[in-house]
């Protein structure tokens, strides 16, 4: 009788881990390597990172919502990582946290996944190693990418489909960032050199080209480490159609986009204004550091434009206003600070409490449950729920229903109560998609009924 080992070699698989019922004869529909990467931003600016496939974004993985599909993850660095598929609604064991029970892609080996993708939409993959204090490695480098899956909804006409994904580079601590004079801290936190869209920085990647008239599907991912995004194009709306891959229920025309670390957002953008534009970061610093894209009309000419749009946002906008249906139970969370913590770094807290100390939850299948946030803190945390999608229920105190999401970005000083379903067993991250903060605490376990907690819940990453 073969044992495990065996049976790879004698299939030609030595050295994969099968994940979730895949099979090694299969041929695998995606292959991914993880490698080291030097990222030319702009002329003679090289970024050393971390990549899929050698390239920044990743490959564009596209598949069928629902339709088995297997997916081969090479680690060729020297460090173990993880592949998250951030977004899906799949099982614990193949969604790529190691706290929820997926096994690290181990240095020199494959990691074989295969699942059912869904839900529908724009979704997205990227690392979940984590190095706490270590700005090489995990989101901060260039280990993400776009994952559209599709189920042949009607999206309405457009005539063109772009992918834009953010990110800053050159990471490195500070003290005192973010200050308020009501909270001072000289606490570590996280500052950047460089930004770009799609792996380039402003005026130095290859401008959109659009004609008069048309309607353009831009699909929107923030994929940075920490900072939130402010995305606006020069003088033309944005109608909002779907955030975090599922149609918004109250369509609007909006002049910038809010994304927290993780968000994505499908706009259409009518080319109604000839000229050639920049599409960018309405925060000048970022814009400065090369967070934005020129947008430029056939037979335009000239320099690119820049209107600075009015900061203005709210989640409820897209939502309904009809009340949120009642919840079988309610778990309540204040977000709080440390200030400095014990090792310079500011750390982050859920009622009083840091990962992995904090009280697990547990779920039972079927009810539903509503999670309350309490953001006692100066910055904003976008809270991302694993493997589910939640219910906006309640923004700043304004109940709202109808607008689900993976990622909510808690502005300081609010609350926000967010509703889902419990409907796929097994442990359940979740946490704040700012690195900084999950890495310094900010992350708990949800486990349903039966589930044991994994060994791997009781690391300290910080």
């Amino acid at each position: 009788m073969l044992d495990r080992r065996q049976f790879l070699c004698s299939t030609g698989m030595a050295g994969v881990v099968l994940a979730n019922g895949a099979n090694a004869a299969e041929s695998a529909d995606v292959s991914l390597s993880i490698g080291r990467h030097a990222l030319e931003i702009a002329p003679n600016i090289v970024i050393p990172t971390t990549a899929y496939n050698h390239q920044v974004p990743g490959p564009v993985i596209r598949l069928r919502k629902g339709k088995r599909a297997v997916l081969d993850v090479t680690n060729n660095t020297e460090i173990s990582e993880l592949a998250h598929w951030h977004g899906l609604h799949i099982p614990s064991d193949v969604d790529g946290a190691e706290e929820q029970g997926t096994p690290p892609v181990l240095p020199g080996r494959t990691l074989r996944y295969a699942f059912e993708p869904k839900p529908a939409g724009t979704q997205w993959y990227h690392t979940h190693t984590m190095g706490g204090a270590n700005l090489s490695v995990g989101t901060y480098t260039g280990l993400y990418g776009f994952f559209i899956i599709d189920d042949g909804r009607d999206k309405g006409l457009y005539d063109q489909e772009i992918l834009l994904s953010m990110h800053h580079w050159l990471p490195h601590w500070e003290s005192g960032l973010h200050m308020r004079p009501d909270q001072p801290d000289h606490g570590l936190e996280v500052n950047y050199r460089y930004a770009t869209m799609n792996g380039r920085m402003l005026g130095h990647n290859d401008p959109i080209k659009v004609r008069e008239g048309q309607r353009v599907l831009f699909r929107i991912l923030n994929a940075d480490a920490t900072e939130m995004s402010w995305t606006a194009l020069s003088g033309h709306k944005m109608r909002v159609i779907e955030m975090d891959g599922h149609p918004v229920p109250t369509q609007r025309d909006i002049d910038v986009l809010m994304l927290g670390p993780g968000e994505r957002a499908d706009v259409v953008i009518e080319m109604n204004r000839p000229g050639v534009w920049v599409m960018g970061s309405a925060v000048d610093d970022s814009r400065k550091k090369g967070l934005g894209i020129v947008v430029e009309y056939e037979h335009a000419k000239g320099a690119a434009q820049w209107i600075a749009p009015k900061r203005e946002w709210d989640y409820l906008w897209f939502g309904s206003a009809t009340p949120a249906a009642e919840p079988d139970e309610r778990f309540e969370f204040i977000i709080d600070k440390i200030a400095g913590g014990a090792t310079g770094h500011n750390q982050w807290t859920m009622n009083g409490r840091l990962w992995p100390d904090i009280e697990t939850k547990r779920l039972v299948k079927g009810r539903r449950y509503r999670l309350v946030f309490k953001n006692a803190t100066d910055h904003g945390h976008p809270m991302h729920l694993h493997r589910h999608s939640f219910e906006v229920a309640s923004y700043k105190g304004v109940p709202s229903s109808g607008l689900l999401k993976d990622v909510i970005n808690v502005m300081p000083g609010i609350t926000v109560e967010l509703d889902f379903v419990a409907n796929n067993p097994g442990p359940t991250l979740l946490h704040c998609h700012q690195s900084k903060h999950q890495e310094f605490g900010l992350m708990a376990l949800l486990l349903y009924e039966g589930d044991a907690v994994p060994a791997a819940a009781h690391k300290h990453h910080n």
